[in-house]
């Protein structure tokens, strides 16, 4: 009888355990979706960039300041995979965006492949932020560090959304 009260009694904690941890989660995501982006917004903003190729997959995305986004960009966990020649920048980055969207659905995170000045070719993220008068822009995101930046050494050519 003992043995089956602490069961019952660890199971009930063990519920409110998640459901708190759900809960803010939530109002995570709530913090960080403050601004709506139409896919016009990113056409105008993508169309800008020159690129050789772009897809923006979906119509409404909520993003949110450059700040806000910088912490939740460190969330993502892929950076914990280990680099090799089998599981490359490409690898990282779509595992990356793939892990984003489902932590955080309607973030404009995305693919881009870039080359750098001295030719070499690159895959990492990026993600379209809001600035306070509502401008978009956006930065890269180095999958295995989850550090935004932005190197005007990187010519991105292809980006996916």
């Amino acid at each position: 009888m003992l043995i089956q009260y602490l069961k019952s009694f660890i199971e009930v904690i063990t519920i409110n355990i998640i459901e708190f941890l759900k809960g803010l989660w939530r109002k995570k995501q709530e913090d960080v979706s403050t601004s709506f982006v139409n896919f016009n917004s990113i056409v105008e903003l993508l169309d800008g960039l020159n690129l050789d190729y772009y897809e923006i997959i979906d119509d409404i995305y909520k993003t949110s300041d450059y700040l806000k986004i910088k912490e939740v960009a460190k969330l993502v966990p892929v950076r914990f995979q280990a680099y090799s020649k089998d599981h490359d920048c490409d690898n990282y980055a779509i595992e990356y965006m793939a892990v984003a969207k489902r932590m955080f659905p309607q973030l404009p995170v995305g693919i881009v492949h870039v080359e750098k000045t001295d030719g070499q070719r690159h895959a990492l993220n990026f993600v379209i932020t809001a600035t306070p008068s509502n401008k978009l822009t956006w930065d890269f995101i180095e999958p295995q560090t989850g550090k935004m930046f932005m190197d005007k050494n990187y010519k991105p050519y292809l980006m996916i959304c």
